[in-house]
């Protein structure tokens, strides 16, 4: 049993000893993430955890460091492949579907020893839509720093996807059929790729790190730029909060529209995107997103309001209503405020 192990753990049984297959490691570029266990000897984990780093340091099952070597890959998402030979351990088992709940493993970076560890479950919200090839799983499983890397499991321990990011419940996890495009664009022929990929993360991330809050100018068109040659989503939707804190509206809007062609049922984006719309005085282009968002998160109090505000300016009645009866239904504590702000 890995030192890690020694917690106790709530989940189902199956769950529980799907740690086993989920390791920490670090580089020198990030510290604490997480990487799963897919084969003897390789592991896979976040792009974005060692952007253009060679090597990563990875804690074993008894508690030991081992170096493990970073596979150069072409893959335009947010996965990489890390080679260890000797790693002990079982790659989990894929499952065949999925079905809720489903739980994050992955590193905790709380004050015990960062051990690996399963954390609180949650419904799935969306599936990979499967004409876009690098659509995510989103879900409400707890997720936080970290985790990036980790394994989304089901009930019964089977891997579902590899932990990515996410925010306000609203997590996600790139689904676990992605490893195989992921091998068929790794190895050394992709040598150059990898560089270039890696150099664009590392810009993104350190330069969206060094940029502080409200600048704007040539460094915020620099990290724009570095943001978008990495081809991820997720940092198409930091640098147009950026751009939106900016008050660069339609670039903004430009950005989250990327992200989503990239990946249709991103609950952040479509938040975001409906928001940045009534700030650039285009409220009517945010009604399809507001629909969007409460058939997505019907429960969702942020969505739900938002969407009535949208209704209502926007002059959609059938909208605001609908969203007034899901918060009825959701959050009778705020029906009162939501039916005081549609009689205004």
């Amino acid at each position: 049993m890995r030192p890690a192990d020694a917690e106790t753990c709530r989940a189902p049984a199956a769950v529980c000893e799907a740690r086993a297959a989920v390791f920490a490691i670090a580089s020198d570029f990030d510290p604490a993430a997480s990487a799963v266990l897919v084969a003897p000897g390789l592991l896979v984990t976040n792009r974005h955890t060692v952007a253009d780093e060679s090597t990563v340091r990875i804690r074993d099952g008894d508690g030991e460091t081992v170096e493990g070597q970073v596979v150069p890959s072409a893959y335009g998402g947010d996965l990489i492949l890390v080679r260890a030979p000797g790693l002990a351990g079982e790659a989990l088992e894929i499952a065949p579907s999925v079905q809720d709940p489903v739980y994050g493993i992955g590193v905790d970076v709380g004050p015990a020893g960062r051990p690996v560890r399963v954390f609180e479950p949650g419904e799935t919200i969306a599936a990979p839509v499967a004409e876009a090839p690098l659509a995510r799983w989103h879900h409400w499983a707890e997720s936080q720093p970290g985790m990036s890397g980790g394994a989304l499991v089901d009930a019964d321990g089977r891997l579902i996807g590899v932990v990515t990011a996410g925010g306000e419940g609203r997590n996600n996890a790139i689904p676990v059929a992605a490893i195989r495009q992921l091998e068929a664009q790794s190895g050394p022929d992709h040598a150059e790729a990898h560089r270039k990929i890696g150099a664009a993360y590392r810009a993104c991330i350190e330069g969206d790190a060094a940029l502080g809050p409200g600048q704007a100018g040539a460094r915020l068109d620099a990290l724009v730029a570095a943001c978008r040659s990495t081809g991820n989503s997720q940092f198409y939707d930091a640098v147009a909060k950026r751009l939106g804190t900016a008050r660069r509206y339609e670039e903004a809007i430009r950005l989250f529209e990327l992200s989503l062609a990239q990946d249709p049922n991103r609950p952040n984006t479509l938040l975001s995107l409906a928001i940045t719309y009534q700030f650039a005085g285009r409220g009517a282009d945010a009604l399809p997103t507001a629909r969007r968002l409460i058939e997505l998160l019907p429960q969702d109090r942020q969505s739900l309001f938002l969407a009535l505000r949208v209704g209502k300016e926007a002059g959609d009645a059938a909208l605001s209503d609908r969203a007034l009866a899901l918060i009825t239904q959701h959050h009778p504590d705020a029906a009162a405020a939501a039916k005081t702000f549609l009689s205004r």
